[in-house]
C-alpha cells in the first residue's frame, strides 16, 4: 500500500509540475501552465482516495477566473488518476472555499 501511495505521490507531483507555468521543460510548445509559478505544494495527502494538496497562497495570485480553471485543471487532472476519485485543496493548511 505504501508502494502504491508513492506512486501515486510521484504522479500527482508530476502533475502539479506540468500544470504550473514554465516550471516544466515537458510542456509541448504553445501549451503552457496554469498555476503561477511561484506557487510552492507543501503537502499531499491520500486518504481513502481522496487527495488532499495543500499549496501556498500564491495559488490565489490570479483573477476568479484563471483561479477558477485552475482549480478545474487540478481537480480534472488527478481524479483520472486510478486510485484517485476526489480532490480537496488547501491553502497553507486552510481549506479552499468559494
Amino acid at each position: 500500500m505504501l508502494e502504491l501511495e508513492e506512486n501515486l505521490n510521484t504522479k500527482i507531483k508530476g502533475i502539479i509540475d506540468y500544470l504550473t507555468v514554465q516550471k516544466s521543460s515537458k510542456v509541448p510548445t504553445g501549451l503552457s501552465g496554469i498555476i503561477p509559478s511561484n506557487t510552492k505544494l507543501n503537502n499531499i495527502e491520500i486518504d481513502n482516495k481522496i487527495v488532499t494538496l495543500d499549496f501556498s497562497n500564491e495559488l490565489l495570485n490570479v483573477n476568479e477566473e484563471i483561479e477558477e480553471r485552475i482549480i478545474e485543471a487540478i481537480t480534472y487532472s488527478l481524479i483520472n488518476l486510478d486510485g484517485i476519485e476526489g480532490v480537496i485543496i488547501k491553502i497553507d493548511g486552510n481549506l479552499l472555499t468559494n
